[in-house]
Formats: C-alpha cells, sequence, structure tokens
C-alpha cells in the first residue's frame, strides 16, 4: 500500500513538474514578445524565444512558434540566419502543419521580396540619400548629432533602425526638419523620402506581422475586445450573435458592428476618455483647481493661488459654470463628430458647434436663448459659412484657449506646444532650468515673445513652434475676440517651418490642412494605443501646471506598430478617413487582434 502511495505521489509530482515548465516556457514566450515589439531589443528577443523553444518540453507546438518568431527578427536584423531557422523548423518539426506553413510563407515571401528590397534600396539611393546628404547631415552627423541624432547610416539599412527611421519620418511629414530658416528641398522631394522610407519600413515589418492563426484570437475574443474597446463593457447580444457565425472579422460585419457601437450612447465613455487623454481637456480644471493637487509643495500652491487671484480679477467672467460650459461645448461638438461618423480632419474645420445663451453672449453670436446646448452655425451676422469662420473647429473652442493660456496672458508657445503634440504628435521638451523668464511689462505678448525669440539661449527651439502660436492672439486667455492688446493692434501673423505664411485663424488653418496626413497618423496611433489600454504618460503634475497641455505624444517604444497604423490609413483612405473607417482598422489591425498585447 505505501509503495503504492509512494508511486503516486512521484506520478503527481512528475505531472507537476511536466505542467511548470511549459508555464515557463510561455512566460519566456511573454518576454520574447516585450523585447521584440516592445524594446525593440532583437539579440535578447531572440536569445528568449530559443530558450523558450528549449524549455517547452512536450510542447512542441510552442517550441516551433517560438523559432519562427526568433527566425523573423533575424529577418528584421537582415540575417541570413533567418532563412537556416525556418527550414530547421520545417525539418524538426513536421507535424506542427501551422508552424511549418508559416515557415514555408516566409522562405518563399523572403525569395519574392529580395527583388523589391532592392528596387526600394534603389529608390532610396536616388530620393532619400540625397535629401538627407543635402539637408541633414550638417547636423545630424556623428559628430554634432544634433537632436541625439545622426544619420550617416546606409538609408539601405532602414529596416535595422526602424525607431530613428519612424522619427525621421513624421518630421519629414510635418516639415519640421531641416529647422526654419535653414534650406529645404521642394515638396515633391519631402512627398518621395517619406514614401520610400515608408515603403522601406513597412516592407521590413510586413514578414513579421504575418501570424499564425493559433497567434490571433477568436471571434468571440474579438467582441470582447471590441465592446471593451468602445463601450467599456461586455458585448451585447447583437455583438456576440455577430461573433458566434464565425463572422465578425468579415470587414462588411466588422464595419456595421463598428458604426452601430459608435452610434450607441454607451460609446460616450469612449469618446470621452479617449478625447480627454488625447487633447488634454483634463487639465481644463487646472486653470481653476490647481491649488487642490496634493503632490505640489506649499510654495507653488502659493504662487498658483497669487497668479490665480490676479487672473480673476483681470477676467471677472471665469467662473465654474463659465469653465463647465466651455468643457461642455467641446464635449458635444467631439461627441457629434464620432457619433455623426464625420471625416477625423473635420475637427479642425467644422463650421458649427454647440452654445447655450450665456455661451453665445461670451463669443458675441447672435440668436441663441436660453439655457439648453444646442448646435448652431458659425458666422458673426447669424448665416451659415464654410472655412472662413475664426471659431471653426476645435482652435476657436474657449476651452481649448483657455488651457493653452497662463493665468494672466495669451501664450503663443502653449498653443504652438498643444498643437505640435495634437496635430503633429510631435513632443516639444520642457525648457532647460536657465530659460529666462518672459518679461511682458506692459507690452503686448507679441512683442514680448519676439524678443524672447530672438535671445539666443531660445531661438532654436522657440523660432520652430512660437509662429504657430501667433495665429491666435486674436483670442484672449479665455477664448474671447478681441482686436488690441496692451493698447496695440494684435498681430497675428506668422508662418509654418516650411516657410509658408498666415495671417490669423482662417487663414492658418487653410494652411494647416496641408499637413493633414500628419494629424491622420497621430490620431490614428493615439486610437491603438486607447485601444489596446495602454496607461496615458504620467507626468508630475507641476509640468502641468506650467505646461497645461501636457507633454503626450508619439511614444517611440512602440514604432513598430507604425506600419499597421500605415495600413489602417491606407484601408481609411476610400472612406474619407471617417471615424469608423479607422476604427475598423484598429480593430482589423495585429497588433489588436494578437493574442498577446505588448503593453
Amino acid at each position: 500500500m505505501r509503495k503504492n502511495l509512494t508511486a503516486i505521489v512521484l506520478c503527481l509530482c512528475c505531472c507537476s513538474l511536466a505542467s511548470a515548465v511549459p508555464q515557463k516556457a510561455l512566460e519566456l514566450f511573454q518576454k520574447a514578445l516585450v523585447q521584440e515589439q516592445a524594446a525593440g531589443n532583437l539579440r535578447e528577443a531572440i536569445a528568449l524565444y530559443q530558450q523558450t523553444a528549449k524549455e517547452a518540453g512536450g510542447d512542441r507546438e510552442l517550441a516551433a512558434r517560438s523559432l519562427v518568431r526568433a527566425a523573423a527578427c533575424y529577418e528584421k536584423l537582415a540575417s541570413p540566419q533567418a532563412a537556416q531557422l525556418y527550414q530547421d523548423v520545417i525539418r524538426n518539426y513536421p507535424e506542427q502543419r501551422e508552424q511549418v506553413t508559416t515557415a514555408q510563407a516566409h522562405l518563399q515571401e523572403l525569395r519574392r521580396i529580395q527583388s523589391t528590397r532592392t528596387n526600394a534600396a534603389l529608390r532610396m539611393s536616388s530620393v532619400v540619400a540625397p535629401m538627407i546628404n543635402s539637408y541633414c547631415i550638417v547636423c545630424h552627423n556623428q559628430q554634432i548629432r544634433s537632436g541625439g541624432l545622426s544619420l550617416e547610416l546606409s538609408t539601405a539599412q532602414v529596416g535595422n533602425d526602424a525607431r530613428i527611421w519612424e522619427k525621421v519620418v513624421r518630421r519629414l511629414k510635418s516639415r519640421t526638419m531641416p529647422p526654419a530658416g535653414r534650406p529645404r528641398p521642394p515638396a515633391s522631394t519631402y512627398a518621395g523620402a517619406v514614401e520610400s522610407l515608408e515603403t522601406a519600413l513597412d516592407d521590413s515589418a510586413r514578414l513579421n506581422a504575418q501570424l499564425s492563426p493559433t497567434e490571433l484570437i477568436s471571434d468571440m475574443e474579438l467582441a470582447s475586445r471590441m465592446s471593451n474597446f468602445l463601450w467599456g463593457s461586455s458585448p451585447d447580444a447583437t455583438l456576440l450573435t455577430a461573433a458566434r457565425t464565425g463572422r465578425l472579422k468579415d470587414r462588411a460585419v466588422l464595419t456595421q458592428q463598428v458604426r452601430r457601437m459608435l452610434a450607441d450612447l454607451r460609446s460616450q465613455r469612449f469618446i470621452k476618455e479617449f478625447f480627454d487623454r488625447f487633447f488634454h481637456l483634463q487639465n481644463l480644471d487646472y486653470v481653476q483647481r490647481a491649488v487642490t493637487q496634493p503632490e505640489w509643495t506649499d510654495e507653488l500652491k502659493q504662487k498658483i493661488q497669487r497668479d490665480y487671484e490676479i487672473g480673476r480679477s483681470m477676467f471677472p467672467e471665469w467662473d465654474e459654470e463659465l469653465r463647465e460650459n466651455l468643457r461642455r461645448e467641446t464635449e458635444m461638438f467631439l461627441e457629434s463628430q464620432v457619433r455623426d461618423d464625420r471625416p477625423v480632419s473635420e475637427l479642425w474645420t467644422a463650421n458649427y458647434t454647440f452654445l447655450n445663451e450665456r455661451l453665445a453672449r461670451y463669443y458675441a453670436i447672435p440668436n441663441v436663448s436660453g439655457p439648453d446646448f444646442r448646435r448652431v452655425r458659425l458666422d458673426q451676422n447669424g448665416g451659415g459659412c464654410q472655412s472662413d469662420c475664426e471659431r471653426a473647429g476645435l482652435l476657436g473652442h474657449g476651452s481649448i484657449l483657455a488651457l493653452t493660456s497662463t493665468y494672466l496672458r495669451t501664450s503663443p508657445t502653449l498653443r504652438a506646444k498643444w498643437l505640435f503634440d495634437t496635430f503633429f504628435g510631435i513632443p516639444l521638451p520642457p525648457p532647460p532650468p536657465s530659460t529666462p523668464v518672459l518679461q511682458l511689462a506692459g507690452r503686448s505678448v507679441r512683442k514680448a515673445v519676439d524678443e524672447y525669440d530672438n535671445d539666443r539661449r531660445c531661438s532654436a527651439c522657440h523660432k520652430l513652434f512660437d509662429p504657430l502660436g501667433f495665429a491666435f492672439e486674436n483670442f484672449d486667455a479665455i477664448g474671447r475676440w478681441r482686436t488690441v492688446d496692451a493698447n496695440e493692434p494684435i498681430d497675428a501673423s506668422g508662418s509654418f517651418t516650411d516657410g509658408t505664411v498666415f495671417n490669423g485663424p482662417v487663414q492658418f488653418r487653410v494652411g494647416l490642412m496641408w499637413y493633414r496626413d500628419s494629424f491622420l497618423s497621430n490620431v490614428t496611433q493615439k486610437l491603438l494605443t486607447y485601444a489596446l489600454r495602454r496607461e496615458a504618460p504620467n507626468y508630475p503634475n507641476h509640468l502641468l501646471d506650467q505646461y497645461r497641455v501636457g507633454l503626450g505624444a508619439l511614444h517611440l517604444a512602440y514604432y513598430h506598430e507604425m506600419p499597421a497604423v500605415r495600413k489602417v490609413l491606407r484601408d481609411a483612405a476610400p472612406n474619407d478617413y471617417r471615424w469608423s473607417a479607422l476604427v475598423v482598422g484598429i480593430v482589423q489591425s495585429v497588433p489588436f487582434q494578437m493574442k498577446n498585447i505588448i503593453p
């Protein structure tokens, strides 16, 4: 009896050990995914994948899958070991049909794409390299390394340095590279360089994006992720029925479900949370409630309180009711854009807003009465308008204009920083500690900032972005229209970094639409980030006070997802980049449908 009991115990221990080994292997596999796709450390990822294969024990499917992923990492490194490892999977794991099929497809695609990459390299040699050498190497070389970046690398090796080149693509799209005042290539050269770089980056990532069915979620899991993304709750009966039929991943069915879910009132949580994070609308609270933050020092709270009290004396209209009205206007506008499935770029050009009587009087817009908000077409004469309204789009909203101002005066710098973050997806760093304080001394903000920008310590950065903020000097620190500042006529002229000039918000908005591709890329990446439930960046509260617009922009840890973002945009183009088209693309994307989401 004792022998039998001992045998049973040994058997249970062996079974326990056998089950523990795959668990360790799964943990290693997850770590490898993070190293590969979030950290971009391909060598470490390869080592972890190969260790996973060794630790997998009897789980030959996991071992084969790990080796396929390791081979894909070798591909990114342009290593011939990729083909060898695929062949090893085919030879050593013949019973793992899915992984063998994937390895065979990769081998075939490697041979086919070689000619494509050769052509892309030739195109880059003729388009990208001359532009980089003529306009960029003077600053971005191994000796100077402006911005910590050297571009003295072969442009044919874009796939090996995707993090760097994705940053270059974003800068080229926004025309912030080369910097203002430096010689610049013609627009056609910009367009050709961006196209060539994106093609090379997408080709480099294409093979790695081909996942086996075992690495993707089921229709039922997709329904759950969709409802969590758009409703923050469980799927309803209609969505579950579509999933049970096995057709939820069909684009037509998926599009129908997405449009239904966006039109449903349950999407209100998604709309509010996403735009609060994207446009930093939650920071509007700091305009009035900054002194309640427990993390701040007493000295900082006292300074904020003093500034706030001075601001209240200058702007007696500013109270809790007005702040809530401004927020409500923007929230209703954003909700209408999504629910009506408008083109995404209309956020900046829409010729309507939502007002009640107090807010209409505040904006000097007639023919609105009563406390209830209603949709109002924007025109000072009470009629309709197209894009020639000063308040058209988000940039005419008092909420945006207030949170991008100081307590006392407007701030072209803060308004430009907000634009760079939310439109172009380019974070602007905080100033160094030695930066001098802006001295107004009874002068207009324009004069003070112009003098500030001519300071040698400040000009290199501020001449890049301050001119964009000047476009909104006609709006005061709490969003009212004005024509003078410190008894001087408002000068709302400026220029984009490529030299295109504007005067006032109407001309600025027209010029801004030339950079629409930057915004489309930025908003799509932000949508994907939200859909994957990644945490919003955490910045110290004192930075949020000093730069109330926030600093969250492109997180370079996720540069590997930009090919997926571009695919979403290509698929959404025929539908004029409407919200439903972008959301459908996000839901269909590989990052969203992977079983192992990169945190």
